[in-house]
């Protein structure tokens, strides 16, 4: 009953504090001039990582590792877990003492402090060659990973074991069809909900594959559609549903429509009778050249018009609304019934990529080494929401996580990766991920990362659990 419940979170609440100032004194915290801070500590967890919320005197110089041991003394973990602390709504990266005079709090009062799990740093778990630079890389929910390259191919492959490996280090299958480069990548939807992979390539075209993937690592492929109209490079695709986006260097966004369960079924007949589907994992059949097939052609939905240079990402939100940025300094919103640009935001330098968040924030890479982060919701075009420094070269690719609505990840020249909770202003991590510049990041389910690089690698990472759990 209440009663006993409370006599039992004062019990804790007494015990607690005693350990606190016995950690503290044990630290031998130099400089600390012993005083407390009240805080009253919450959270969204699961109930079992759950604290009381009384209050609770802290040393008012405890850092975030100071706190998460208080928190793991108040659950009585065996094994610690580390944990993030949110006070005013923003990460805590100084003493608390530091941060609450930051924000404007009052010390004499219970300060109130939210604790998320700490997502553990990504480790990597595979790489995968490529014959040239890796210019995209897409997730799917299974673990499958879509590359593309300037070798002129579209790779799938396997999702690592728990050894770390894909089957076999050999792709499933090798999409070939492009005259050229394929600049970019993306898993996407049929009609009915099949698997698809969409390439985009310096033949100015955007080009559909049907894939029936089997429980033993078969793959069947096949092109099924050739979508014409952009009169430059593809830079970027996307997909939401049965919608496909791209953006070209000829400075227009386009919509397409994926091909229907019918058409994919089709295509893959098609290509079976003319010998040119990858049948079998690790098979010569997975090199075979589809481009001599003859693959039927599409035209767009809509143009979008409105970028005055290069259109270098797009993405989607939600079902009806595109987000495209561009050289020329801008990130626009696109409704697509009606085909007119609804909001522009300027960045003052060039976009090299956007992400979505499943919130609707939205995210851009720049050419000034900054990752900004922007929040249409609140109907301010004219502010970021946030500017993230760290990278040292131009940040060529965002990417946010499926599943926490707070993580990005974002790919730079400078060779690496940086993991960010856009709730803080420094990254959680940075990656040493590649020998060369890292050119495309993907974040996939169960926290899966996936980047490409101009040293011809897509490397595989595996975050903890903890982003999965993240709740805001």
């Amino acid at each position: 009953d209440f009663s006993t419940q409370s006599t039992t979170q004062a019990k804790q609440q007494h015990a607690t504090g005693a350990s606190v100032l016995a950690m503290s004194a044990e630290d031998g915290m130099e400089g600390d001039d012993g005083s407390q801070v009240q805080v009253s500590f919450t959270t969204k967890l699961s109930e079992d990582l759950v604290v009381t919320n009384l209050p609770i005197a802290v040393p008012a110089r405890l850092t975030r590792r100071g706190l998460s041991e208080v928190i793991n003394h108040l659950l009585g973990l065996e094994k610690p877990r580390p944990f993030d602390f949110l006070v005013g709504g923003d990460l805590l990266r100084a003493t608390l003492s530091d941060h609450i005079e930051s924000k404007g709090l009052s010390s004499e009062e219970v300060v109130v402090v939210e604790y998320v799990l700490l997502p553990s740093k990504p480790e990597e778990r595979l790489e995968l060659p490529h014959d040239d630079w890796v210019s995209g890389v897409s997730c799917l929910a299974t673990g499958h990973v879509l590359s593309s390259s300037y070798d002129g191919h579209a790779r799938v492959w396997a999702p690592t074991d728990d050894s770390g490996s894909a089957k076999q280090g050999e792709p499933l299958a090798m999409l070939s069809g492009h005259a050229g480069s394929v600049t970019c990548c993306s898993w996407a939807q049929g009609g009915s909900g099949e698997t698809l992979a969409m390439t985009g390539g310096k033949d100015f075209m955007v080009r559909a594959w049907g894939l029936v993937m089997t429980g033993g690592g078969d793959v069947t492929w096949a092109q099924v559609y050739r979508y014409s109209g952009h009169e430059g490079s593809v830079q970027a695709v996307a997909s939401q549903g049965a919608r496909v986006c791209s953006g070209s260097w000829d400075k227009t966004v386009k919509i397409w429509d994926s091909p229907d369960s019918s058409e994919i079924a089709e295509a893959l007949a098609e290509s079976r009778g003319r010998g040119a589907v990858a049948e079998k994992r690790g098979s010569k059949k997975t090199k075979t050249d589809a481009t001599a097939v003859e693959v039927k052609e599409r035209g767009c939905v809509c143009t979008l018009i409105g970028h005055t240079q290069a259109v270098s990402g797009v993405a989607f939100s939600g079902e009806r609304d595109v987000v495209s940025g561009s050289w020329d300094h801008t990130i626009r919103g696109w409704d697509i019934e009606t085909q007119e640009c609804a909001t522009t935001l300027t960045a003052g330098h060039a976009v090299n990529g956007v992400a979505v968040s499943k919130e609707g924030v939205w995210a851009s890479a720049h050419a000034d080494r900054m990752v900004r982060v922007w929040d249409p919701r609140k109907g301010d075009g004219s502010l970021v929401r946030s500017a993230l420094a760290s990278h040292k070269g131009w940040v060529n690719a965002v990417a946010w996580s499926p599943e926490s609505e707070f993580h990005l990840i974002s790919a730079s020249h400078d060779h690496t990766l940086k993991l960010w909770d856009i709730r803080g202003s420094v990254p959680l991590y940075t990656l040493a991920a590649h020998e060369g510049k890292a050119l495309c990041v993907a974040l996939g389910a169960k926290g899966q990362v996936a980047s490409g690089g101009s040293d011809g690698r897509v490397k595989v990472f595996r975050a903890g659990a903890e982003l999965l759990q993240q709740q805001g």
